[in-house]
């Protein structure tokens, strides 16, 4: 978690394919002075995971809402595993299947695994869809 935070601290910008409360949670102060110093960032998620920031957090969640570069998208059917393209790393995080705890994240600049995420990442965003905020706290 050290590691990813201060990946996280170092980044221009954020895109993350299936971050996950467990991994996200943790680093949410980190998060919040990135899109206070204006980086972009953009979260494609499970509707569950949406739902439980926006009730665990509504004030900060409707600040974050507000912000022009702060992007949040939901998708019903994400890959097993969180990729995350952060300024010249890519992130892979691993997730416990029963109990969604963070069991690895790697981290790499091998180009070729770039690609690869680039192109994983852009096939999820394009049929992703905004997340209606008002659904989560009915």
């Amino acid at each position: 978690m050290n590691r990813f935070k201060s990946l996280l601290r170092q980044a221009n910008e954020v895109r993350y394919l299936r971050p996950e409360v467990a991994l996200m949670e943790p680093c949410f102060d980190v998060l919040l002075s990135l899109v206070d110093a204006s980086v972009d960032v953009t979260l494609v998620d499970r509707p569950s995971c949406h739902a439980y920031f926006i009730t665990t957090y509504p004030e900060r969640s409707l600040e974050l809402e507000k912000r022009d570069n702060f992007t949040v998208l939901e998708h019903d059917e994400l890959p097993q595993c969180g990729i995350g393209l952060l300024e010249t790393r890519v992130t892979i995080s691993c997730y416990g299947q029963d109990s969604g705890s963070v069991q690895a994240v790697i981290d790499t600049d091998v180009p070729a695994i770039r690609e690869w995420a680039e192109s994983m990442y852009a096939s999820f965003e394009i049929d992703a869809r905004p997340v209606n905020r008002e659904a989560y706290l009915e």
